[in-house]
């Protein structure tokens, strides 16, 4: 039961098995799975595939035991409790459906298995063939020793498909931002990579990625990359005062590239606050890369309505998040080192950050614009 809850396949074998210890019987099981648009699977064992439309259509009129009644969601039950015997040859399902594939005139053993919140995740009927032993007690109460590990098999095939439907969504979205980013696990791997990060990983233009790691091509920016990574992977709570980053332990740093264009704006910083969030091993750590080209660092207007910066403090953030130095920004606006010391303190205050670092991962979330080549997605 849990080796089909991760592999599904493996539901026909246990079924089969099923089918054997009940003298042959007749079984089919649906497991319903999350997500609007995904319908449920199907499993069964000595039913043929071709009398499925009429199931589905005696289903959508009422089966003579309907199945979402209180008496199956309680346990495996007979449903002869509902409809007797006697009168199953009388319906238009034995003729239509059991009658064609041998299966006896009576109700099945059958369970409905519900969530918390009372939304069927999965069903199990179970019917005597013409050629097949009746049931018996012991049948019944065996299917209920079942029941529960049935139960807790549904939860967990729901659990990864709502994880899968997550990761996917997750990574829609992030592909659909401007800026690069890169999920990595406790083994410094890269386990998400958006779509930007890629293009800058492949350029390989100062940044690049080998063997699921990702390293930068200058040597000191390499150092400095790895000790922030291995900073954030490795931080413990109580510990983020003394990191040179952002919350949760990281940092800000600039990334040099061979061909002459402007170095990137890399913030590295922790996924969860507490590494015992994240035990496993998957998606600790996030790297965000902007690239200061024109049109990838948000625009000094967006952060500026976004935060109430003056448009004094909106360009040093902005020269900030581009990679530039305090001393280079003062250069380049043609003040002094403290002028722009006392603009920085203001931007503090005002975005209520305390590091270069959380103000460069706050001006990069304040993107809110994508990719046009994604509206049509």
């Amino acid at each position: 039961v849990y080796a089909a809850a991760i592999e599904p396949p493996l539901w026909n074998d246990f079924l089969a098995a099923l089918a054997a210890e009940l003298g042959g019987a007749a079984i089919a099981m649906s497991v319903m799975l999350p997500g609007w648009d995904l319908p449920p699977e199907y499993y069964r064992v000595n039913l043929r595939e071709e009398f499925v439309p009429a199931f589905e259509k005696h289903f959508r009129l009422g089966l003579p035991w309907p199945m979402t009644d209180p008496l199956f969601r309680a346990g495996f039950a007979r449903g002869d409790a509902l409809f007797p015997d006697s009168k199953v040859a009388e319906t238009g399902y034995f003729i239509d459906y059991m009658q064609p594939q041998g299966l006896a005139p009576e109700a099945p053993i059958a369970h409905l298995i519900v969530a918390a919140d009372g939304r069927p995740v999965s069903g199990i009927s179970i019917q005597r063939t013409l050629d097949g032993r009746p049931f018996t007690d012991d049948d019944l109460a065996m299917c209920n020793l079942l029941a529960p590990h049935l139960a807790t098999a549904a939860q967990i095939r729901n659990a990864r498909i709502r994880s899968d439907l997550e990761r996917t969504a997750r990574t829609h979205v992030l592909d659909r931002m401007r800026v690069g980013i890169v999920i990595l696990d406790l083994a410094q791997r890269a386990v998400v990579t958006n779509r930007s990060a890629q293009a800058i990983l492949d350029a390989g233009d100062g940044l690049f990625e080998r063997g699921s790691v990702i390293h930068a091509s200058r040597p000191q920016d390499e150092r400095e990359l790895q000790r922030l990574i291995r900073e954030v992977i490795h931080f413990e709570e109580g510990e983020g005062e003394a990191l040179p980053g952002i919350a949760f332990g990281g940092g800000f740093m600039s990334v040099s590239r061979p061909s002459g264009r402007p170095a990137y704006a890399l913030v590295v910083m922790r996924v969860f606050s507490s590494p015992r969030l994240s035990a496993l091993g998957d998606e600790v750590a996030a790297i965000i890369i902007a690239d200061p080209a024109p049109g990838q660092i948000p625009h000094a207007a967006t952060f500026r309505q976004v935060f109430g910066l003056t448009p004094a403090e909106a360009e040093v953030v902005g020269l900030l998040a581009a990679g530039h130095s305090l001393e280079q920004i003062s250069a380049q606006r043609g003040v002094k080192l403290g002028t722009t010391r006392t603009l920085l303190k203001r931007v503090y205050a005002k975005m209520r950050a305390s590091r270069q670092g959380e103000i460069i991962r706050l001006v990069l979330a304040s993107d809110t614009q994508i990719e046009e080549r994604d509206r049509d997605d």
